[in-house]
């Protein structure tokens, strides 16, 4: 038996060991040996079940989501004005605006005490002009007052809102004014008064504490001017 050269001996043992290692000899370097990929068998695919309710449920409001978001982009239409009891008269002497048909609709329709009218002035004294009238005695504040009345009511023909302001007048003549309200505030006061309407300058004077039958009188006194705005209209439409 020949003996192998010593070279031919080194690259012999490269060679079987890597052969259990996986490795190979390449220039030199003993590189990890590539990793054959298998491939992968063709097989056919697994079947699918049947959706349950819940999938179902759940695909149906994937799908409107779309048309969710474009409902909630786009503007809600204004409720459209409806004829109720509380809008005789919209907008000089109605009442209150109605909330339930801001919202959409009102169950009551047209047996509601409220406006269901648009209100697009707002007619509400902040936390300044409420300290301002609550500090005001009952002369000073119907003197504040009155003079709003009168010009929301000279232009009419309306025989009750005459009589409202005389008897708001005579009142006054009454009592002895007393003026406890700064020049400041009775501005700031002013500007908010004119964008009230008749019904919130009446209440303001109905809110307090009054020593006879005032505030019954001016609310039984608002209900007759309503009576009387309503005829008004009807016999304009006819």
């Amino acid at each position: 038996m020949h003996a192998l050269p010593r070279s031919h001996f080194v690259r012999y043992l490269c060679l079987s060991f890597s052969a259990v290692m996986g490795l190979r000899y390449r220039f030199t370097f003993i590189d990890e040996a590539p990793v054959l990929a298998v491939p992968r068998s063709h097989s056919c695919p697994a079947r699918q079940k049947d959706p349950g309710p819940e999938e179902q449920a759940l695909s149906w409001q994937v799908a409107c989501l779309p048309d969710r978001a474009q409902r909630i982009r786009e503007p809600a239409p204004a409720p459209t004005p409806a004829p109720s009891t509380g809008s005789v008269g919209h907008p000089q002497v109605c009442r209150r605006p109605c909330v339930y048909w801001a919202r959409g609709a009102c169950r009551l329709g047209s047996a509601c005490g409220y406006c269901h009218m648009p209100h697009y002035r707002r007619d509400n004294l902040d936390k300044i002009n409420r300290r301002v009238v609550h500090a005001m005695c009952e002369a000073e504040l119907l003197a504040v007052i009155i003079p709003h009345l009168r010009r929301m009511t000279d232009g009419t023909e309306l025989h009750q809102a005459k009589s409202l302001v005389d008897l708001l007048q005579r009142e006054l003549a009454l009592r002895r004014v007393c003026r406890a309200s700064s020049v400041e505030d009775l501005k700031r006061l002013e500007k908010t008064l004119r964008r009230m309407s008749v019904p919130c300058l009446i209440g303001l004077i109905t809110s307090r504490r009054w020593k006879g039958p005032l505030p019954q009188v001016l609310q039984e006194a608002m209900t007759s001017l309503r009576e009387e705005f309503a005829l008004a209209q009807h016999s304009a439409t006819q």
